[in-house]
């Protein structure tokens, strides 16, 4: 039985990064950029950029599949984390669920390349 409960994303996926880490360079922050277009209240198109966090067990299918679904209109199912942060203020971040696959929203074929 598939899962369809929780929080989605959908938009374009712009691909895939690995950040170091500031206090430790040998670790890595990976993620995925998908991109949302609206109108602002001017009439003119902006893009939201959101920048999904991958576990560690994941980078290696999850780079896979941005390799081959690049440009192209996706969906993921995320998990958002909330947090407080002292100083710095508060800040809201997503995740994809271990296990969890990017789905294309348009062609079969090429969902079947990227599983």
């Amino acid at each position: 039985m598939a899962k369809f409960e929780g929080f989605y994303l959908a938009g374009t996926l712009q691909g895939f990064k690995s950040t170091p880490w500031s206090s430790d360079p040998t670790k890595f922050n990976h993620r995925v950029g998908i991109a949302r277009t609206y109108e602002d209240d001017w009439g003119n198109a902006q893009t939201d950029v959101t920048e999904v966090d991958v576990s560690l067990d994941d980078v290696q299918v999850i780079q896979k599949q941005c390799d081959i679904l690049k440009g192209q209109d996706v969906i993921v199912r995320v998990v958002p984390s909330a947090r407080k942060g002292g100083k710095t203020g508060a800040w809201l971040s997503v995740f994809i669920p271990k296990g969890e696959k990017i789905l294309p929203q348009s062609k079969p074929e090429t969902a079947r390349q990227a599983g």
